[in-house]
Order: C-alpha cells, then structure tokens, then sequence
C-alpha cells in the first residue's frame, strides 16, 4: 500500500492530489474535506535537565527564559494568565517552530510548552523533564483530512488512530 502524507501548515489540496491524506492542527474542523479528529492537542512544558533542578514550584519558573512558538505565544500566555503570572516579568524568545523549539530546550535556553507526542521519547529518554509534570490542554485538535471513500486511506486512518490511543 503507498499513501502520500503531509503534515505542514500550507493549504490542503485533495483535488490536485498532492496527498492522500494531511494532518493539520486547528481550532475548528475543515470545510470541504472529510474531518476525523485524531487527538485533542496536549502541550508539556518542558526543560532541559540542567534547568529542571533550578525549578522546584512555579514561582521557580519566573527566573528562567520562556520560549513562545511564533505563530501561537497564546500558549504560554494563557497558561500564564491562568497560574496569575505576569508576562512582562518574564524573558521571552521566540521560534517559527516546535523542532527549534526543543533545540533551544535541548541547549539550555530556557522552558517551553510544545506537543506531547514530539517529545514522549525524549522525556522518557531523560533527554528532556516535563517540568513540574505541568500539561496544558489547548482548544486546538489534529485532524485528519481526506478523500472520503478511498479503501488505503481508511486503513491508514485505523493505523494512525491506533497509535494515538
């Protein structure tokens, strides 16, 4: 079985058939596709093992960089707003993407939230610390979108959905 996949953030086009099947992540499902919701979006807050033994409770976190994704510093921010810390008070960088992201985390510059599934190995690999075992659930979801009837694609759907749960 070949099926063609692409997980980015450009323009899904099942017509032009550059795949068969996208993933995307997104507040809302797709029109004009057939949606299948794959997994609510689960952020870690993570650090490097340096870091994590200068953080024993979230007033620790105020003395370390946060790392923001570009496109979505919502992240950090809400979760922020919630646990009543000031942002100003803060050091920020930024990056345009969660694999810079857990890079800049790999070399010790600071703390960041990314998905769970980029860096369940990496924790479990003692790569990486879940900081705090602090999760945040975002209103974000990955979805699957694809030609409705086509028999590979339903297979592969299973498969990844077998993987997710």
């Amino acid at each position: 079985m070949n099926i063609n996949i692409k997980a980015s953030d450009d323009n899904a086009d099942l017509i032009k058939g550059e795949a068969d099947i996208y993933i995307r992540c997104s507040q809302h499902k797709f029109s004009n596709f057939n949606n299948i919701k794959l997994a609510a979006e689960k952020m870690l807050m993570i650090s490097s093992r340096k870091i994590a033994t200068k953080i024993s409770n979230i007033a620790d976190l105020k003395a370390q960089n946060i790392i923001l994704h570009g496109a979505r510093p919502y992240i950090f921010t809400n979760w922020l707003k919630e646990k009543s810390i000031d942002m100003n008070q803060l050091k920020q960088i930024s990056f345009e993407h969660f694999f810079m992201i857990i890079e800049a985390v790999k070399n010790h510059v600071g703390i960041a939230f990314v998905p769970d599934f980029l860096v369940t190995n990496m924790i479990k690999n003692q790569e990486l610390v879940n900081v705090l075992n602090i999760n945040y659930h975002t209103d974000f979801n990955y979805y699957i979108l694809q030609k409705a009837n086509d028999p590979k694609v339903i297979n592969c759907n299973n498969w990844l959905k077998s993987l997710v749960n």
